[in-house]
């Protein structure tokens, strides 16, 4: 999985907030570079950038790395990252691209859409009297 292009999100092994972003470089040679950027206190990523400045550990990949979706470079990749930015930042959950995630009434129906499948999921099954 780690071997694919895609969107991916990192999340902080200290305080669980999350990065999104996407690659068009196989996933782990992409998180081998946020790595060594975390090993050499660079910060041109904004991942490693929270990470060194809140004294944050690293982690490994299959501890803080999730595989979101598996595409190759393009549009679709591009709105599958929004989304998921949208998602977190929606949440509070996002490092990244606060101050660029607008209002999207498309994501906003999808939550919704998922929201409303959870809440029919959890409701009790009850017979008819």
């Amino acid at each position: 999985m780690f071997d694919n292009s895609g969107v991916y999100r990192l999340t902080c092994p200290n305080c669980s907030m999350k990065y999104v972003g996407q690659t068009d470089h196989p996933l782990r040679t992409w998180f081998q570079e946020h790595y060594r950027d975390f090993k050499y206190n660079s910060t041109k990523s904004k991942f490693v950038a929270h990470l060194l400045e809140n004294s944050h550990s690293m982690g490994k990949i299959e501890d803080i790395m999730d595989v979101l979706h598996i595409t190759k470079k393009g549009r679709t990749m591009d709105t599958i990252e929004k989304y998921y930015i949208y998602y977190e930042t929606r949440n509070g959950n996002q490092i990244s691209d606060k101050n660029t995630v607008k209002p999207n009434r498309i994501f906003e129906a999808i939550l919704q859409g998922e929201a409303n499948r959870m809440c029919m999921r959890s409701k009790p099954v009850t017979n008819p009297p």
